[in-house]
């Protein structure tokens, strides 16, 4: 499985490993006709970064549609060895987190069945969350860490638990702050 967009900060795609069960469906999509199916159990997809990557400033997001909002179920996780920043949902609201520390616990009224446009981005040492083009959430980074070689999970940990019920469609990662503001226009 490709993904859109990949990590390598020369904007080049890279390939992700398929783990468990987690394949394409065409069954839902936002756009293109088709999308990540996972179904909570184990599946996701992992990759190790290119060198320079969440070095400064950037944009983690997706297009997600889930089948279950009340699990702890990762969205991306890009920790190693406590360093890094993943996204997630717990009991209907999406958290960010940054250096093992949680830096959001936003009340982002999502629901399921339904797609939602989610963005992380850090500009200037400022993390902000974005739902459907909405600031719903800031925090200071203090992220400066190169993750070089760190393991990058989509749809769930790096080591394979809490795993996202539903769809993943258009996940990108820009090594730039793609949105500022309290309001954006969510592709």
């Amino acid at each position: 499985y490709r993904l859109k967009y990949g990590f390598d900060v020369t904007d080049k795609p890279i390939a992700f490993t398929a783990e468990g069960n987690a394949k394409i469906s065409t069954a839902q999509s936002k756009f293109g006709g088709s999308s990540l199916l996972l179904d909570g159990t184990g599946d996701y997809l992992s990759t190790t970064v290119a060198s320079g990557f969440m070095a400064s400033d950037f944009t983690v997001e997706m297009f997600i549609r889930s089948a279950d909002l009340s699990q702890i179920s990762y969205l991306w996780d890009g920790h190693s060895s406590g360093v890094g920043t993943s996204i997630y949902i717990n009991n209907n609201r999406w958290l960010f987190v940054k250096n093992n520390g949680l830096a959001g616990n936003v009340a982002a009224n999502l629901t399921v069945d339904t797609w939602h446009h989610i963005a992380l981005v850090r500009e200037s040492g400022t993390l902000s969350g974005y739902v459907d083009g909405t600031r719903v959430g800031q925090a200071t980074s203090t992220l400066t860490t190169d993750m070089s070689s760190h393991t990058i999970a989509v749809g769930g940990q790096v080591d394979g638990t809490s795993t996202f019920n539903g769809y993943i469609d258009e996940f990108r990662t820009s090594d730039t702050a793609r949105y500022t503001g309290t309001s954006v226009t969510a592709p």
